[in-house]
Parts: structure tokens; sequence; C-alpha cells
């Protein structure tokens, strides 16, 4: 349970810092009009994508509530509502971070050091 609270949260600090590993490769060659509709089409399907997460963690934490761990004897809700909380968080960071209506800054990565 802890490995899985560490690779969610840590993926909140990852979308904050925009450290995950992206190939545009492809996108840089496209005009740049094409660039903007992908880059809104980018920004539109991860909220989606983060807010979907964040329902269906929610979801399982609350149906799970009274089902317990095997090993612990720990409410299964506690496996999922972290992680339903980390979900809200990478939303959150998402829609502070990226933003498509702007030129796109690139990012100090001397930060994670």
């Amino acid at each position: 349970m802890a490995f899985a609270y560490l690779v969610f949260f840590g993926a909140v600090a990852g979308v904050r810092l925009g450290t995950h590993a992206a190939i545009d490769v492809l996108v840089a060659a496209l005009p740049d009009s094409w660039r903007k509709a992908v880059a809104w089409f980018n920004y539109l399907l991860l909220a989606l994508f983060f807010i979907v997460m964040t329902i269906l963690f929610a979801w399982q934490g609350w149906i799970s509530r009274n089902v317990h761990t095997i090993a612990l004897d720990l409410s299964r809700s506690l496996s999922y509502a972290p992680l339903a909380l980390a979900s809200a968080g990478m939303f959150v960071q998402h829609l502070i971070v990226e933003r498509p209506w702007t030129v796109r800054q690139h990012r100090n990565l001397e930060s994670l050091i």
C-alpha cells in the first residue's frame, strides 16, 4: 500500500514539475495550428483522465470500506481513498501547469536535483 501511495503522490509532483517523458518529434514537425490542436487535445484528454481516475478510485474506496485486507485487517478504502486524493492532485497540478493557450516555457529541471 505504501508503494502505491509513493507512486501516485510522486506522480503529483511529476505532473507539477513536468518530468514525465515526452517524445514530441512528430508533433514538432506539424504546422503551428496543428500543434495547438494537439496541445488542446492533450490538455483536455489528460484532464478527463485525471477526473475519471479520481471518480473511480473514490467509488472503489467507498464500496470497499467494509472489506478488509487479509494480512493487515485494514479497510480496503485505505488503499483506494488516498489514490483518489492523489488523482485529484494530479488534475489540479495539470490545470495549473499545462496551459495550451500560452507559449510553452521550458521548465527548470534543476529543481529536481
